[in-house]
């Protein structure tokens, strides 16, 4: 598993948040048990980062800097497009489905790695493709793109 630089949180958002989370600038880092009930969204340059969170609801992230979820679970699709730093979803489990699309992350892995997705798993245009470091995604659907052999 890639362990990543430490990149700082602007916010740290802890306990439970009911309705909309949108992310204009900075990093939101949702901490270990932090449960948001709502749609989340992180627009172009701002960055979130969720380990072991629940967020029961849409992720959705465009031209974001970075998206990564750490563990936790996620009740709703998630879709990552256009991240430019680091785009990661690590031992989560996801009820929905997953999409990374045109994530440009120069050398920076693009990791898919040991989660469970009880939906399709579609991954094209990122660069680098997205790998799973060895360690197998369990998914329930059909995984195509760059994912298909996850």
């Amino acid at each position: 598993m890639q362990i990543f630089d430490a990149v700082g949180c602007d916010t740290t958002i802890t306990g439970t948040r009911i309705g909309r989370l949108t992310i204009e600038s900075g990093v939101t880092c949702l901490a270990e048990e932090a449960r948001i009930l709502g749609p989340v969204t992180v627009r172009p340059g701002a960055g979130r980062i969720a380990t072991g969170a629940d967020i029961i609801g849409p992720v959705s992230a465009n031209g974001a800097l970075t998206v990564q979820l750490l563990g936790g679970r996620l009740l709703g699709p998630v879709t990552i497009d256009g991240t430019t730093g680091r785009a990661a979803v690590l031992d989560a489990l996801v009820v929905g489905p997953v999409r990374l699309t045109g994530n440009t992350t120069g050398i920076t892995p693009i990791e898919v790695v040991s989660n469970m997705i009880a939906g399709p798993l579609q991954c094209t245009g990122n660069s680098p493709s997205p790998a799973d470091n060895g360690l197998p995604n369990s998914v329930v659907g059909p995984a195509s793109g760059q994912c298909a052999e996850f």
